[in-house]
C-alpha cells in the first residue's frame, strides 16, 4: 500500500490488482477490435487500390465557384480519397470531413441509402483513417 501512497503522491495511479489501461492502449485496442470486426465481414481493412477522380483540392479548384443549382443539374459523380478529420451523426445521416493535405470535403451520407458493407465500414471508422468514397457533388 505503501508504494501506491508514493504513487500517488508524484500524479500516477494506484495500482489495485489489475494493469491500469492507458488512454493510447485503449484506443489501440479499440481500433483493432474495429479492424477484425470488418475482417469477420470479409472487407479488407487495407485494401490495395482505389481507383479516384479527384482529390477534395482537385473538386474545391474545379466547381468549388460553382452554384448548387448548377452542380445539382450536371449530376457529377466523383470518386474522392481523403483522411477522416471528423465524423458528425445527426439522426439518418452522416457527415464525414476528409482532407487530402491541402483542402478538406464535407461527404454527406444518408444512412438508409448505402449498402450493408459500407454501413459496417461506417459504423467502424474512426479520425485519421483513409478511405475512399463515391458519390454525387452536391452543395
Amino acid at each position: 500500500m505503501r508504494a501506491d501512497r508514493s504513487r500517488l503522491a508524484q500524479g500516477g495511479s494506484p495500482r489495485i490488482g489489475y494493469a491500469v489501461m492507458s488512454e493510447l492502449d485503449e484506443q489501440i485496442q479499440n481500433r483493432r477490435e474495429k479492424r477484425q470486426r470488418l475482417v469477420d465481414a470479409g472487407i479488407p481493412p487495407y485494401p490495395h487500390r482505389f481507383e479516384w477522380d479527384l482529390e477534395p483540392s482537385g473538386i474545391k479548384a474545379q466547381h468549388g465557384e460553382k452554384p448548387a443549382e448548377d452542380l445539382e443539374q450536371a449530376g457529377l459523380k466523383l470518386r474522392v480519397p481523403g483522411r477522416v478529420r471528423s465524423i458528425r451523426q445527426h439522426g439518418k445521416s452522416v457527415f464525414v470531413d476528409i482532407h487530402d493535405g491541402r483542402e478538406k470535403l464535407q461527404l454527406f451520407i444518408r444512412k438508409d441509402r448505402v449498402p450493408e458493407n459500407a454501413a459496417l465500414i461506417l459504423e467502424n471508422l474512426d479520425l485519421g483513417d483513409v478511405l475512399g468514397a463515391s458519390g454525387q457533388l452536391i452543395r
